[in-house]
C-alpha cells in the first residue's frame, strides 16, 4: 500500500497544482509591472519620507529591476546570457525573515 505525499496523487491533483501554480506567476508578473511602475514615479526624498533610507532605496530599487529583467525573460523580450540567482535582492526585500531557497 503506497504511503507519503503521493499516496493519493491523481491527474486532477497534478493538473490543480501545475494550473494553480502558472496562474500565480503570470499573476506575479504582471505585479511586477505594477510595482515597477509606481516605484518609478517616486523620487528618493518620496522614500525618504516614507522612512527609507538611502542603503534601502538602494536595494529595493535594485530588486525591482531584477524582478522587471526576470518578467522580461519570462514574456521572452530578453534572453539571459550567463546564470544569474535572481533571489540575490529580492531576498533582501521579502520583510518576512523567511531566506530560504
Amino acid at each position: 500500500m503506497p504511503v507519503g505525499l503521493t499516496a493519493s496523487l491523481t491527474r486532477s491533483i497534478v493538473d490543480f497544482q501545475a494550473g494553480t501554480i502558472a496562474q500565480k506567476l503570470n499573476v506575479v508578473m504582471e505585479d511586477i509591472d505594477d510595482l515597477a511602475f509606481m516605484l518609478a514615479g517616486m523620487l528618493d526624498a518620496d522614500l525618504v519620507g516614507l522612512g527609507y533610507d538611502d542603503e534601502e532605496i538602494l536595494a529595493l530599487r535594485t530588486a525591482v529591476n531584477e524582478m522587471e529583467q526576470l518578467k522580461k525573460i519570462y514574456q521572452g523580450i530578453e534572453a539571459l546570457p550567463t546564470a544569474k540567482d535572481f533571489r540575490t535582492f529580492i531576498r533582501r526585500i521579502w520583510g518576512t525573515g523567511f531566506a530560504g531557497s
